[in-house]
């Protein structure tokens, strides 16, 4: 009898009419053990219609990212953004929100809307805990900050971008290119020499070896695989203009097998 009831009440579907109504069923038949069988049937129940409800959810804004990717693609950046605002208000918490705002950001960025595509990463690094794709984030925002001319907020970003990640000489270099912006030839002589001589096979150290010349420094001098730190003229000891860089490069190498160097 009870089973028959529960089917018929599950197909109207109200979850909250069907858990009073089994609060009612339970008052009237006070046995123990009926009580507490209903009991796991009614958890068992609102912790599938749960699952459901999110699994379908997750469904919904992957087809919904999906489609503003491919406006994304297509150079449709108003229906990408338009779209991900609706993932978003619908959608809530999803597992590709975090996704969306990235997305959505670099459709900002793709507008020319630097502040919009700034508050939008912003608010996907401050949201939400550190992912795959959060330094993929850090070097965005760094680069539209250097495009608001906001320095000292994209150095910082582009030093949260982990050493093991395949992005940071990237970050290194974007780094050394503000610093470069910023009329600081020196700090960003001393990672383009760093880039340069951990990084020589690849495009990275090519362009530092470019960017070393353009400034009229000298290059990498290798010792026991890494730079020399050179004082400027001028600079007192109690003044190091690289301890900033100190604290960002690492003490190591950190690509110790080179494809180039076979």
């Amino acid at each position: 009898m009870t089973r028959k009831w529960v089917k018929q009440e599950l197909k109207k579907n109200p979850l909250e009419k069907f858990v009073l109504r089994v609060v009612e069923f339970v008052k009237i038949n006070k046995n123990e053990v009926a009580m507490g069988v209903i009991a796991l049937v009614v958890i068992a129940l609102f912790i599938g219609v749960m699952i459901r409800q999110r699994i379908q959810s997750n469904r919904e804004a992957g087809r919904i990212f999906a489609a503003a990717q491919a406006d994304f693609q297509s150079f449709r950046y108003e229906e990408a953004i338009d779209k991900l605002k609706t993932l978003k208000r619908e959608y809530p918490g999803s597992r590709i929100e975090k996704m969306s705002y990235y997305l959505k950001g670099l459709a900002y960025t793709m507008q020319g809307d630097d502040e919009r595509a700034a508050e939008v990463f912003e608010a996907a690094l401050e949201s939400h805990s550190r992912s795959a794709i959060s330094e993929h984030i850090n070097i965005s925002v760094a680069k539209v900050y250097e495009n608001l001319q906001r320095y000292e907020d994209s150095v910082e970003q582009y030093g949260l971008v982990e050493q093991e990640h395949y992005l940071y000489p990237e970050a290194l270099l974007g780094m050394a290119a503000v610093y470069e912006i910023k009329g600081d030839k020196y700090r960003a002589a001393d990672i383009y020499r760093y880039i340069q001589l951990n990084y020589p096979h690849y495009f990275w150290g090519e362009i530092s070896s470019l960017r070393l010349s353009a400034l009229g420094e000298p290059a990498a001098e290798p010792d026991n695989g890494f730079f020399p730190l050179r004082e400027p003229a001028g600079v007192t000891p109690d003044a190091d203009p690289h301890e900033e860089i100190h604290d960002f490069l690492p003490s190591e190498t950190p690509l110790p097998s080179d494809p180039g160097a076979e």
